[in-house]
């Protein structure tokens, strides 16, 4: 397996089953390895959309289990991700 590509300032963090990509102080994926859904805030940046796009390669994410969030939402913790 290779390694997830990270853009400047982008960080991945790990906590049990669920991975978490940050771009400056900005949540910006998040993907569970268990139910394999994630969610991405989306066209926050060019550059924030580039790591998405790399996250969703690396973790193989299909569209049926991506739910975006413009940047005017809220993250939604109740997802079916986080349950």
């Amino acid at each position: 397996m290779t390694e997830l590509k990270l853009v400047k300032k982008a960080k991945l963090i790990e906590n049990n089953q669920l991975f978490e990509i940050w771009h400056y102080n900005t949540m910006i994926f998040s993907y569970n390895s268990e139910s394999r859904k994630a969610i991405a805030k989306i066209d926050l940046s060019q550059t924030s959309n580039r790591q998405i796009k790399y996250a969703l390669a690396f973790f193989d994410v299909k569209a049926e289990n991506l739910t975006e969030i413009k940047p005017a939402e809220k993250w939604i913790y109740s997802t079916p991700i986080f349950s």
